[in-house]
Protein backbone atom coordinates (compact mmCIF):
# COMPACT_ATOMS: atom_id res chain seq x y z
CA UNK A 1 0.00 0.00 0.00
CA UNK A 2 2.78 2.43 0.94
CA UNK A 3 4.73 1.59 -2.23
CA UNK A 4 1.62 2.22 -4.32
CA UNK A 5 1.06 5.57 -2.62
CA UNK A 6 4.68 6.57 -3.16
CA UNK A 7 4.47 5.63 -6.84
CA UNK A 8 1.30 7.72 -7.20
CA UNK A 9 2.95 10.75 -5.57
CA UNK A 10 5.98 10.38 -7.83
CA UNK A 11 3.71 10.52 -10.87
CA UNK A 12 2.19 13.88 -9.93
CA UNK A 13 3.06 17.09 -11.76
CA UNK A 14 4.13 18.68 -8.48
CA UNK A 15 6.67 15.92 -7.79
CA UNK A 16 8.01 16.08 -11.33
CA UNK A 17 8.48 19.82 -10.94
CA UNK A 18 10.46 19.28 -7.73
CA UNK A 19 12.68 16.69 -9.45
CA UNK A 20 13.41 18.99 -12.39
CA UNK A 21 13.70 22.40 -10.69
CA UNK A 22 13.75 21.73 -6.95
CA UNK A 23 11.55 23.09 -4.17
CA UNK A 24 12.13 26.74 -5.05
CA UNK A 25 10.56 26.84 -8.50
CA UNK A 26 7.71 29.23 -9.29
CA UNK A 27 5.27 26.36 -9.88
CA UNK A 28 5.97 24.82 -6.48
CA UNK A 29 5.59 28.20 -4.80
CA UNK A 30 2.22 28.68 -6.50
CA UNK A 31 1.17 25.12 -5.67
CA UNK A 32 1.91 25.70 -1.97
CA UNK A 33 0.09 29.01 -2.14
CA UNK A 34 -2.90 27.29 -3.72
CA UNK A 35 -2.92 24.71 -0.90
CA UNK A 36 -2.98 27.59 1.57
CA UNK A 37 -5.86 29.27 -0.23
CA UNK A 38 -7.72 25.97 -0.47
CA UNK A 39 -7.53 25.89 3.32
CA UNK A 40 -8.81 29.48 3.30
CA UNK A 41 -11.69 28.40 1.05
CA UNK A 42 -12.39 25.58 3.49
CA UNK A 43 -12.51 28.08 6.34
CA UNK A 44 -14.91 30.29 4.39
CA UNK A 45 -17.14 27.34 3.48
CA UNK A 46 -17.14 26.24 7.13
CA UNK A 47 -18.12 29.77 8.24
CA UNK A 48 -21.02 29.73 5.77
CA UNK A 49 -22.07 26.32 7.06
CA UNK A 50 -21.91 27.49 10.68
CA UNK A 51 -23.97 30.60 9.87
CA UNK A 52 -26.67 28.46 8.25
CA UNK A 53 -26.86 26.16 11.26
CA UNK A 54 -26.65 28.96 13.84
CA UNK A 55 -29.42 30.99 12.21
CA UNK A 56 -31.28 27.82 11.29
CA UNK A 57 -31.87 29.41 7.92
CA UNK A 58 -30.38 29.66 4.45
CA UNK A 59 -31.97 33.04 3.80
CA UNK A 60 -29.99 34.99 1.22
CA UNK A 61 -27.82 31.98 0.36
CA UNK A 62 -28.07 30.60 -3.17
CA UNK A 63 -29.22 27.00 -2.83
CA UNK A 64 -28.17 26.41 -6.42
CA UNK A 65 -24.61 27.55 -5.68
CA UNK A 66 -24.24 25.44 -2.51
CA UNK A 67 -25.64 22.34 -4.22
CA UNK A 68 -23.49 22.73 -7.29
CA UNK A 69 -20.36 23.48 -5.25
CA UNK A 70 -20.69 20.16 -3.45
CA UNK A 71 -21.00 18.10 -6.63
CA UNK A 72 -18.46 20.20 -8.51
CA UNK A 73 -15.72 19.68 -5.95
CA UNK A 74 -16.35 15.93 -5.91
CA UNK A 75 -16.00 15.91 -9.71
CA UNK A 76 -12.89 18.09 -9.41
CA UNK A 77 -11.19 15.34 -7.42
CA UNK A 78 -11.39 13.12 -10.49
CA UNK A 79 -10.22 15.97 -12.72
CA UNK A 80 -7.21 16.39 -10.46
CA UNK A 81 -6.49 12.67 -10.59
CA UNK A 82 -6.60 12.73 -14.40
CA UNK A 83 -4.07 15.61 -14.35
CA UNK A 84 -1.92 13.86 -11.73
CA UNK A 85 -2.17 16.94 -9.50
CA UNK A 86 -2.11 16.67 -5.72
CA UNK A 87 -3.13 20.31 -5.44
CA UNK A 88 -6.28 19.82 -7.52
CA UNK A 89 -7.30 16.69 -5.61
CA UNK A 90 -6.79 18.53 -2.32
CA UNK A 91 -8.98 21.37 -3.59
CA UNK A 92 -11.70 18.86 -4.46
CA UNK A 93 -11.86 17.78 -0.81
CA UNK A 94 -13.74 21.03 -0.15
CA UNK A 95 -16.80 18.97 -1.09
CA UNK A 96 -16.68 17.50 2.43
CA UNK A 97 -17.22 20.96 3.91
CA UNK A 98 -20.07 21.89 1.57
CA UNK A 99 -22.08 18.78 2.44
CA UNK A 100 -23.19 20.04 5.91
CA UNK A 101 -24.39 23.27 4.28
CA UNK A 102 -26.50 21.25 1.84
CA UNK A 103 -27.95 19.27 4.73
CA UNK A 104 -28.58 22.44 6.73
CA UNK A 105 -30.47 24.19 3.94
CA UNK A 106 -32.52 21.03 3.32
CA UNK A 107 -33.32 20.72 7.04
CA UNK A 108 -34.28 24.34 7.70
CA UNK A 109 -35.85 25.33 4.38
CA UNK A 110 -36.63 22.07 2.67
CA UNK A 111 -36.09 21.34 -0.99
CA UNK A 112 -38.76 22.06 -3.54
CA UNK A 113 -39.05 20.17 -6.80
CA UNK A 114 -36.66 22.64 -8.41
CA UNK A 115 -33.93 22.04 -5.81
CA UNK A 116 -34.29 18.24 -6.09
CA UNK A 117 -34.04 18.59 -9.86
CA UNK A 118 -30.87 20.66 -9.48
CA UNK A 119 -29.42 18.01 -7.19
CA UNK A 120 -30.11 15.15 -9.58
CA UNK A 121 -28.72 17.03 -12.58
CA UNK A 122 -25.63 18.22 -10.70
CA UNK A 123 -24.98 14.71 -9.35
CA UNK A 124 -24.56 13.52 -12.94
CA UNK A 125 -21.40 15.64 -13.21
CA UNK A 126 -19.45 13.11 -11.13
CA UNK A 127 -19.81 9.98 -13.30
CA UNK A 128 -19.55 12.16 -16.41
CA UNK A 129 -16.19 13.54 -15.26
CA UNK A 130 -14.98 10.00 -14.61
CA UNK A 131 -16.07 8.65 -18.00
CA UNK A 132 -15.53 11.55 -20.43
CA UNK A 133 -12.27 11.60 -22.38
CA UNK A 134 -11.97 15.35 -22.93
CA UNK A 135 -12.00 16.38 -19.29
CA UNK A 136 -10.76 19.91 -20.01
CA UNK A 137 -13.77 20.67 -22.20
CA UNK A 138 -16.15 19.15 -19.66
CA UNK A 139 -14.52 21.14 -16.88
CA UNK A 140 -15.09 24.28 -18.93
CA UNK A 141 -18.80 23.40 -19.05
CA UNK A 142 -18.84 22.81 -15.29
CA UNK A 143 -17.06 26.08 -14.62
CA UNK A 144 -19.55 27.92 -16.83
CA UNK A 145 -22.34 26.41 -14.73
CA UNK A 146 -20.41 27.26 -11.56
CA UNK A 147 -20.15 30.86 -12.69
CA UNK A 148 -23.89 30.87 -13.30
CA UNK A 149 -24.54 29.60 -9.77
CA UNK A 150 -22.20 32.26 -8.38
CA UNK A 151 -24.14 34.88 -10.30
CA UNK A 152 -27.27 33.52 -8.63
CA UNK A 153 -25.58 34.25 -5.28
CA UNK A 154 -24.83 37.79 -6.47
CA UNK A 155 -28.52 38.14 -7.36
CA UNK A 156 -29.42 36.97 -3.83
CA UNK A 157 -26.98 39.52 -2.40
CA UNK A 158 -28.61 42.20 -4.55
CA UNK A 159 -32.04 41.21 -3.21
CA UNK A 160 -30.63 41.34 0.32
CA UNK A 161 -29.44 44.89 -0.32
CA UNK A 162 -32.84 45.96 -1.65
CA UNK A 163 -34.54 44.44 1.42
CA UNK A 164 -31.91 45.70 3.83
CA UNK A 165 -31.39 42.22 5.27
CA UNK A 166 -28.15 40.27 4.65
CA UNK A 167 -29.81 37.11 5.98
CA UNK A 168 -27.47 34.12 6.30
CA UNK A 169 -24.97 35.34 3.70
CA UNK A 170 -21.49 34.84 5.12
CA UNK A 171 -19.03 37.48 3.81
CA UNK A 172 -16.00 35.47 4.88
CA UNK A 173 -17.17 32.68 2.58
CA UNK A 174 -17.36 35.03 -0.39
CA UNK A 175 -14.08 36.73 0.49
CA UNK A 176 -12.21 33.45 0.93
CA UNK A 177 -13.21 32.23 -2.51
CA UNK A 178 -12.48 35.63 -4.02
CA UNK A 179 -8.89 35.67 -2.73
CA UNK A 180 -8.45 32.02 -3.71
CA UNK A 181 -9.37 33.01 -7.27
CA UNK A 182 -6.21 35.12 -7.39
CA UNK A 183 -3.88 32.25 -6.60
CA UNK A 184 -5.77 29.78 -8.76
CA UNK A 185 -5.45 32.20 -11.66
CA UNK A 186 -1.67 32.43 -11.34
CA UNK A 187 -1.38 28.71 -10.69
CA UNK A 188 -3.33 28.09 -13.91
CA UNK A 189 -0.96 30.43 -15.71
CA UNK A 190 2.03 28.46 -14.43
CA UNK A 191 0.71 25.10 -15.65
CA UNK A 192 -0.88 26.49 -18.82
CA UNK A 193 -4.47 25.56 -17.88
CA UNK A 194 -6.59 28.00 -19.93
CA UNK A 195 -9.88 26.70 -18.49
CA UNK A 196 -8.97 27.69 -14.94
CA UNK A 197 -7.51 31.03 -16.13
CA UNK A 198 -10.80 32.11 -17.68
CA UNK A 199 -12.96 30.90 -14.82
CA UNK A 200 -10.98 32.45 -11.98
CA UNK A 201 -10.81 35.88 -13.61
CA UNK A 202 -14.60 35.92 -14.13
CA UNK A 203 -15.29 34.44 -10.69
CA UNK A 204 -13.16 37.12 -9.02
CA UNK A 205 -15.21 39.86 -10.68
CA UNK A 206 -18.55 38.28 -9.77
CA UNK A 207 -17.64 37.63 -6.12
CA UNK A 208 -16.38 41.20 -5.77
CA UNK A 209 -19.81 42.45 -6.83
CA UNK A 210 -21.55 40.02 -4.44
CA UNK A 211 -19.43 41.28 -1.53
CA UNK A 212 -20.30 44.88 -2.37
CA UNK A 213 -24.02 44.05 -2.32
CA UNK A 214 -23.61 42.23 1.02
CA UNK A 215 -21.82 45.26 2.48
CA UNK A 216 -24.58 47.57 1.25
CA UNK A 217 -27.22 45.22 2.72
CA UNK A 218 -25.38 45.17 6.06
CA UNK A 219 -25.13 48.96 6.15
CA UNK A 220 -28.81 49.30 5.30
CA UNK A 221 -29.74 46.82 8.05
CA UNK A 222 -27.57 48.67 10.57
CA UNK A 223 -29.29 51.96 9.73
CA UNK A 224 -32.68 50.36 10.34
CA UNK A 225 -31.66 49.15 13.81
CA UNK A 226 -30.45 52.65 14.70
CA UNK A 227 -33.81 54.25 13.91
Amino acid sequence: MSEWLISVLKSTIEYQEIVVKGFFSAKIFLALGTVFFTCLQGYGAWKQCRTIWQKRSGKGVSVMMILFSFYYFVAFIFYGLSNASVVMVFNGLLSLIFLPSVIGIWRFQGFKILEWTYSLVFAATIPTMVLVNDKDSFLLILLAIALGTMISQTVEAYKAWKKGDPGAIEPKFLAAFLFANIFWFFYALSIGNWVLKIFNSLSFTNLSIALIFWWLAKKKADRKTQL
